[in-house]
């Protein structure tokens, strides 16, 4: 089970929201707790302030951290946005003492940067991938959890395939049953050859041996 999949059986819409119910939208420590044991028995890493620089990271681990009381109050900001090469304004709140459900590290072979005055940065990709990579400053983080790439890997084999709702019907049709046993067509192909193609896949393999369901939410985990 994931970390979204936790808090939506609790009732809430992602785990920031969940987390961050203290006084401003603060981190509520026992709910922060409750996730902490939660993920720590599910594969994750944590670590405190002090050991961050020395942890040995790899490009794609999954990264979640929690602020200290360091950042500043909120202001407006300009963002370049990468995938439209367009510079974006945003308004943007407090981000002392909060917990953020990061992304994976995309810095080569996971290597920290290193700014001005020393001070040391990670990069990472975000959640909503149409995000430009976000930057955090490591004197800024009371501490971090991490999911090797490795550990992902090993996890995604295992999980049951999730696909996205098929929309536009073709004359090639695949087909799956569902846990209820019904027959549930999960892909619709172009031609003939595509839909080989498709029941060809690893991912057509471990839905048919470990189970599928269909997208209806995002991606976090």
């Amino acid at each position: 089970m994931s970390t979204i999949d936790y808090v939506r059986k609790l009732g809430y819409p992602n785990v920031q929201e969940y987390i961050n119910s203290g006084p401003y939208k603060t981190i509520d420590r026992s709910r922060m707790k409750k996730m902490a044991t939660f993920m720590l028995n599910n594969g994750w890493v944590e670590l405190m302030h002090e050991d961050i620089e020395s942890h040995d990271f790899t490009a794609r681990d999954l990264i979640k951290y929690i602020t200290n009381e360091k950042p500043k109050d909120g202001g407006i900001r300009n963002v370049n946005n990468y995938n439209t090469d367009q510079t974006e304004t945003m308004v943007y709140g407090s981000s002392a003492n909060k917990f953020r459900s990061g992304g994976w590290v995309i810095a080569q072979d996971g290597e920290l940067i290193t700014g001005d005055g020393g001070k040391k940065y990670m990069l990472y990709k975000p959640h909503n991938l149409s995000q430009p990579p976000i930057s955090i400053q490591l004197e800024n983080i009371e501490r971090m959890y991490v999911m090797s790439a490795s550990i992902l890997t090993e996890l995604k084999n295992k999980r049951p395939v999730v696909f996205n709702r098929p929309k536009k019907k073709t004359k090639y049709p695949v087909c799956l049953q569902d846990s209820n046993g019904d027959t549930v067509t999960v892909y619709y192909a172009s031609d003939i050859t595509g839909r080989r193609r498709f029941m060809g896949s690893k991912k057509f393999s471990r839905a048919t041996n470990i189970g599928w369901s269909f997208r209806d939410s995002d991606p976090e985990q």
